[in-house]
């Protein structure tokens, strides 16, 4: 298979986990797809958002956009945009979410 090509099961697993001080916290289990496939300004990940995690501390992009896309369950979206109040959204498999750079939308999933 060459390199540039890999299937997800092949990807380590790993636990998501901020530095110290943050790292008390588990957050979700993550295989870097991008990475072990050679990307190198594309992040490509499948995350695993176990019950009662969420995905990160709340936060928003000024150079990179991120994308979620939903395969299955029923997580939650949380999203603050700049001078308003928090709020949430459910989601489900199909859901697909886009958070461009620059805007302020700060956000996690739970």
């Amino acid at each position: 298979m060459p390199s540039f090509v890999v299937h997800e099961s092949d990807v380590p697993e790993d636990e998501g986990r901020y530095p110290p001080p943050f790292d008390a916290e588990p957050l979700t289990w993550g295989r870097d797809l991008g990475r072990a496939a050679g990307s190198q300004s594309i992040g490509a990940w499948v995350e695993r958002l176990p019950a009662g995690r969420r995905t990160s501390r709340t936060h928003a992009h000024l150079r990179e956009e991120e994308l979620v896309y939903v395969i299955a369950g029923n997580p939650v979206l949380h999203w603050i945009e700049p001078g308003s109040a928090a709020q949430e959204m459910p989601l489900r498999a199909g859901h697909f979410v886009s958070f461009p750079a620059a805007t302020g939308i700060a956000h996690h999933i739970a």
